[in-house]
């Protein structure tokens, strides 16, 4: 059972597309691809490597603070919007 979505983020011209297979209510596998700057990119890969083995459950408890938090850096407003890219199309995903 695999779910995918793409969304990007006008200001700063982010675009990104996330796929996720899911096994027993858990991510089995899960892809990004896309193109945007470091903070964004970055985000969506720490992302995927913390979720994957997840239930959805889980996922869904998954915040902006935690995105923040795990990127470790101070964060711009304009910036935060490239770091939570990669939260948002995951939650449109799995429709949280």
């Amino acid at each position: 059972n695999c779910l995918c979505s793409e969304q990007n983020n006008p200001m700063c011209g982010d675009q990104l597309e996330m796929s996720i297979c899911l096994k027993d209510g858990k991510i089995k596998e899960i892809k990004f691809g896309g193109q945007g700057c470091a903070v964004s990119m970055a985000s969506a890969s720490m992302l995927t490597e913390k979720i994957k083995g997840m239930s959805l459950e889980e996922v869904k408890k998954i915040d902006y603070v935690d995105i923040e938090k795990m990127l470790g850096i101070p964060l711009s407003s304009s910036r935060k919007k490239c770091a939570y890219l990669g939260l948002e199309v995951l939650k449109k995903i799995i429709g949280a």
